[in-house]
């Protein structure tokens, strides 16, 4: 995403937390997996210039990044990152999140009945499944 807009995210990213790329990728991936756009503009919001100190802050006063002479280009950057229409293009991000929930649903619920195989007499359905059988359900 950085290289499109201009902004190498993660070699302006060289303190020791990574504030500016963790407030991007935060902010990214949450409006990504809830399609939230209010994710978004409350980001925005928090961003502001501090000239006096050549930085973009995150209200109340985190410095984000220090870009003395370069402070708007720099802000209108991160803010083109985290634009709704930058950021639709990775939908698929929200198509995989999706199906790895519903395959730990299933990872969940075959451990359960492998776990309760230590009890109850029988045949479960995992081991049907692998003989090639079918469930009865």
């Amino acid at each position: 995403m950085g290289r499109e807009v201009g902004i190498e995210v993660c070699a302006e990213a060289r303190d020791e937390k990574g504030i500016l790329l963790d407030f991007i990728c935060k902010n990214s991936f949450k409006f990504i997996l809830l399609n939230d756009r209010t994710i978004l503009e409350k980001a925005v919001e928090r961003l502001q210039i501090n000239k006096n100190r050549g930085e973009i802050i995150i209200k109340p006063g985190t410095t984000l990044l220090s870009c003395p002479g370069a402070e708007e280009a720099c802000l209108e950057a991160i803010t083109k990152l985290l634009s709704i229409d930058n950021l639709k293009k990775f939908t698929y991000i929200r198509e995989a999140y999706k199906q790895l929930g519903m395959e730990t649903q299933t990872l969940k619920r075959d451990i359960q009945t492998l776990i309760l195989t230590n009890f109850l007499p029988g045949e479960c359905d995992v081991c049907r499944r692998l003989k090639g059988q079918r469930s009865g359900k």
